[in-house]
């Protein structure tokens, strides 16, 4: 009987018994927000895979990841798992990453998911700075306007400061005759309600989730997938058992699926939504204006391969990522 004992006491089975483990995730958003949805997915998974093995905490709106505290959170074990603005990080993200993630004309969410799998622009810069990437939140880059651009052939911001997050937005506002104003989001509401800004630089999602409607009815929307990588450090990743790091890995890798599904359906949810609406227009640029827009922006595309010598490879490989996805041929730079 005691040998009985000892036997079912050591099986396998019992020397797997998991402790259970408990995540914090941070983001600077509110809940209705793509990054925040992203991470809410993302402790769904893991608590559903594990079978509640693994938890994990959110805290949003700020509370203790600020935007430009994202990657010092993560590192410093503030969270767990937290998102990463790029234009947040000037000085740890390369420049030319930072411009890469905003390039306007150049692909879209199919061609961006090529470009993400077969080459090494939105992976090798987080690895370099001991961070384990998770998956990406897409969202779509837009203009919102206080009052309609007029003549969306010959495109011009000029007499217009409009909030432009970081670098690349900046040089495009400038290059289409705006002037820029850096403030945090926060602030936009009241900066375009006082007159301060005439505008934002922004992705659908972040219009929506700060309650720009009113301020801001006038939406155009560009075509151009914008990315925020999620993850955790590399240290936080090694740390976890193996067990764990397989669950966190396949919940990764069903968020990724998940936030594409939802940014591909997210423009047509707020298309319905605002259907009708007294203020709200939200303007889909068609191809011929897009390349009217392409090529207004000529002189931005030199200022970026200028600077950037690597950025034409860049666009070499956006065209590559094109044919690879699409039978039409691809963006042509002006």
């Amino acid at each position: 009987m005691i040998l009985c004992w000892a036997m079912i006491a050591w099986t396998p089975a019992a020397a797997e018994t998991r402790k259970k483990i408990t995540l914090k995730g941070g983001s600077p958003w509110g809940e209705s927000h793509r990054n925040s949805i992203a991470l809410a997915y993302f402790a769904k998974r893991l608590e559903d895979l594990s079978k509640g093995d693994i938890t994990m905490k959110i805290f949003y709106a700020g509370s203790i990841v600020k935007g430009p505290t994202e990657i010092d959170s993560i590192k410093n074990g503030i969270v767990d798992v937290g998102t990463v603005t790029l234009p947040y990080h000037p000085g740890a993200i390369p420049e030319s990453v930072r411009i890469a993630v905003m390039v306007p004309f150049v692909s879209d969410f199919d061609s961006w998911l090529w470009l993400a799998k077969n080459t090494d622009w939105f992976r090798g810069f987080l690895t370099k700075l001991n961070l384990q990437p998770l998956y990406y939140a897409h969202a779509e880059l837009v203009f919102t306007m206080v009052s309609p651009i007029e003549d969306l052939m010959k495109p011009s911001l000029k007499g217009r400061k409009v909030r432009a997050p970081g670098l690349g937005f900046k040089e495009v506002i400038n290059y289409l005759g705006g002037d820029t104003v850096t403030m945090p989001s926060a602030e936009a509401p009241a900066a375009l309600a006082t007159g301060l800004a005439q505008g934002l630089y922004t992705t659908l999602d972040t219009w929506e989730a700060e309650g720009l409607q009113g301020v801001c009815p006038y939406v155009y929307i560009l075509h151009t997938p914008f990315t925020s990588p999620h993850c955790m450090s590399v240290a936080g990743y090694k740390k976890l058992p193996d067990w764990a790091q397989k669950i966190v890995d396949q919940a990764a890798d069903d968020t990724a699926k998940h936030m594409i599904d939802w940014a591909r359906n997210y423009r047509k949810s707020l298309q319905d939504k605002y259907k009708g609406h007294a203020k709200v227009q939200m303007i889909v640029l068609t191809e011929e204006q897009m390349s009217a827009w392409s090529t207004r922006l000529k002189p931005f595309y030199g200022w970026m391969t200028g600077k950037y010598p690597e950025m034409k490879k860049y666009l070499e490989d956006c065209q590559q990522a094109w044919r690879a996805t699409h039978k039409t041929p691809p963006p042509v730079i002006q």
